[in-house]
């Protein structure tokens, strides 16, 4: 029997159920490519990939097909960035990089650093960043027509991502926990001592205030053995929280849409939902035991890219993740937390009932309906316990906040 996700909706009624999607997660997309992808963009329906030996990858129906583009100078690529579906950036061996303005039918050389490699970018608006081995930044503010080498500091230190946020503030991270940040009309980087020295991957700045970093690496000292991190700041940079990520080795990639919602790539093809990032995530299977090199999304389709020329595609975020929280997974999660008006439950396993009780000790009862909130905003502000009876006889109880205006 297959497994079905199931969502709820307040309307003070009889309780029922109804299924509502299947436990979708992400299918395998067949190419001829098989070379090694690093990089993946979606951007308003059309795809770009990148990877070794010269490969560049485009698909103008979001990820189910894709035909190579041509490139002449010979290049492994490891990083792309496109600003809209005509004007992308790709970069790699000898920090060479190519830009385009017909959607990838020719490519320019704009940047080249001889026996260099490139290893992240990032735009905003018209500011870019390129990174790489030997703390390599360059910098641009003409939307990469010109680019000038910034000043960092003397190290065999690989830096691997970049990031800008709307105010230009400007971040870059890379091996033994390497943090480095600037405003954008400087040249000069300052280093943020972390006290970490686990390899720093990629920094996603989702506005001003909220910034993401990811990381991991094995450990050499055991077979086997890897370190991931996670770090995280809410107000601009000034303070960090650190942890680790317990359902997978290492973080090599990330996606998220805001501070709370994205996904989380890692080694053994590991990809985790995150409803809060910190608290709340829900693992996905992916159907490969690779490192998941890239992550990207446009809407409710998502693309991962891996060894070997894998992509993986998703049109529903990737369905339902399995709730790891305390070691233990739940067949369900509710998020956000906490709450200014709906909440949100999925499932893994048919539900039969689901009822709250309040602060004041009432009970609520709730319909399922093929809708995914809970709507909360007739309540008042408190503590809420959810009841969750599932039809194989489990119940389970869960305490959520509701903060109302």
């Amino acid at each position: 029997m297959f497994n079905k996700v199931y969502t709820i909706c307040v309307i003070f009624s009889v309780t029922f159920f109804y299924p509502l999607i299947t436990n979708a997660q992400w299918n395998k997309i067949y190419t001829n490519n098989i070379q090694d992808l690093y990089d993946v963009q979606l951007i308003d329906g059309y795809a770009f990939a990148v990877g070794q030996t010269n490969t560049i990858l485009k698909s103008t129906d979001a990820g189910k097909s894709w035909k190579n583009q041509f490139i002449s100078i010979p290049t492994h690529l490891r990083a792309l960035y496109f600003v809209d579906t005509l004007t992308g950036f790709v970069t790699g061996e000898n920090a060479r990089l190519f830009k385009t303005n017909n959607g990838g039918k020719t490519w320019t050389s704009k940047f080249v650093r001889t026996a260099a490699y490139a290893y992240g970018l990032h735009f905003s608006n018209n500011n870019g960043l390129l990174v790489g081995a030997n703390v390599l930044i360059a910098s641009t503010n003409d939307l990469g027509e010109t680019w000038t080498v910034d000043t960092t500091f003397n190290s065999n230190i690989t830096l691997r991502g970049a990031g800008i946020t709307p105010n230009g503030t400007c971040y870059a991270v890379g091996e033994k926990g390497t943090l480095l940040k600037k405003q954008v009309s400087r040249k000069k980087w300052e280093k943020i001592n972390l006290n970490e020295t686990i390899h720093l991957n990629e920094v996603i700045c989702i506005n001003d205030a909220n910034i993401i970093i990811v990381g991991g690496m094995p450990d050499t000292s055991q077979v086997g053995k890897h370190f991931n991190r996670l770090v995280v700041s809410n107000d601009s940079g000034k303070t960090w929280q650190k942890t680790n990520v317990g359902e997978m080795k290492s973080i090599y990639s990330a996606w998220f849409k805001n501070k709370d919602t994205g996904f989380l790539g890692g080694s053994n093809g590991i990809i985790s939902k995150s409803y809060n990032i910190q608290n709340n995530r829900g693992q996905q299977l992916s159907g490969i035991a690779s490192d998941i090199n890239g992550l990207s999304f446009y809407n409710k389709i998502g693309l991962a890219v891996s060894y070997g020329g894998t992509i993986l595609r998703t049109e529903n975020y990737g369905g339902y993740g399995l709730l790891l929280k305390n070691n233990s997974i739940k067949p369900y999660l509710i998020f956000p937390q906490p709450s200014s008006g709906q909440f949100k439950l999925e499932s893994s396993l048919e539900i039969s009932k689901v009822s709250s009780i309040g602060p004041d000790g009432k009970t609520n009862e709730y319909r399922i309906l093929d809708n995914y909130f809970i709507e909360i905003s007739h309540l008042n502000s408190g503590i809420y316990t959810i009841k969750i009876e599932l039809s194989n006889g489990q119940t389970y109880w869960e305490k959520i906040s509701v903060i109302l205006p």
